[in-house]
């Protein structure tokens, strides 16, 4: 079965991965955020074929996460800078790899610490109506007032499927 365009999709995370969901994208951007810039650079790091670096590096820009700065005129060279955008996706690169240092056997010894104070840093869910840490159980999605019908109709499905568990759970106990 072909998959969908993520695009036409009413859900938010699909559609978001089909910006970043692609193997070579988030590796990307986490050298840009670790200061890579020059297409040479990208290439040694990575070990990525030209052809896939120049594509991602393309599509990157397009969805407006990177930023192609000329630096030489001649030959004309460029250097890519995360725009607003992708660095909007630092926390989402931290969480992946937090999730990673939690739950993959063996991972590299590494961790992020705050470049002033040098204390470790942990990505967390925050409560904005009290400033509590909570765990993803406790989210729920809620539709906007102008969500679309597919869009009320995942999270409707969403919230049958709780009912259905807790009335599970409930009778087993």
């Amino acid at each position: 079965m072909p998959r969908k365009n993520s695009e036409e999709m009413s859900c938010l995370l699909a559609r978001s991965l089909g910006v970043i969901g692609e193997w070579w994208t988030l590796l990307i951007v986490r050298d840009a955020m670790m200061g890579v810039r020059r297409f040479e650079d990208f290439q040694r790091s990575l070990g990525i074929a030209r052809n896939v670096l120049s594509d991602r590096l393309r599509k990157l820009e397009e969805h407006g996460l990177l930023e192609r700065r000329q630096y030489e005129i001649r030959p004309p060279r460029h250097e890519y800078h995360l725009t607003e955008k992708g660095r909007a996706l630092g926390p989402v690169l931290l969480s992946i790899v937090q999730w990673g240092r939690d739950w993959i056997p063996d991972p590299p010894k590494m961790q992020f610490r705050n470049r002033e104070s040098g204390a470790e840093v942990r990505v967390t869910v925050i409560d904005l109506q009290d400033g509590r840490e909570i765990s993803a159980g406790e989210v729920r999605p809620v539709a906007d007032a102008d969500a679309d019908v597919a869009t009320r109709n995942r999270i409707e499905f969403y919230q049958e499927m709780r009912q259905d568990k807790e009335k599970s759970d409930k009778s087993a106990s």
